[in-house]
């Protein structure tokens, strides 16, 4: 047999349901934020490579550099580069996590859309039950009354 929630019960259902998508939404809406703040540190870090890069080329080119000073913009150009990988690496993840959320959201979006669904059935049904009910009391007083159909 098969449980047959009431209408005050699927309500209840529906509103926890529009709370979990409400809830996923915000998650979403972060995710999506945080995306956005990787790919601008992503850029960020590239266009810092970028200069770096176009400093150690200009030492490279100049008639007389130390040594020295090479190996600090080839160090510094290192570290660039370990930071556009990492940037990188962490757009990668967030993208993910932002996947990841929209996807809840959708299911959570599709749960209240079906409890919505059932709530509005119920509560169909009840109503037909209480036309039903309404019609068959008046019925009833009708024919106490002596009246015939």
């Amino acid at each position: 047999m098969r449980f047959r929630a009431g209408k005050r019960v699927l309500g209840e259902i529906v509103a926890i349901r529009d709370l979990q998508r409400i809830a996923a939404e915000a998650e979403a809406t972060s995710a999506a934020q945080i995306v956005e703040e990787k790919k601008s540190d992503l850029s960020q870090s590239e266009i810092k490579r970028q200069s770096t890069e176009e400093n150690w080329r200009r030492a490279l080119s100049a008639q007389s550099i130390p040594l020295g000073v090479l190996g600090l913009w080839s160090a510094e150009l290192l570290r660039d580069d370990r930071a556009v990988e990492k940037a990188a690496s962490e757009v990668a993840g967030a993208s993910l996590d932002l996947e990841r959320c929209s996807r809840n959201w959708h299911l959570a979006s599709l749960r209240c859309d079906s409890a919505t669904l059932l709530y509005r059935k119920a509560a169909k049904d009840e109503a037909g039950k209480m036309d039903e009910k309404r019609s068959q009391d008046a019925l009833d007083r009708f024919a106490q009354e002596g009246g015939a159909l």
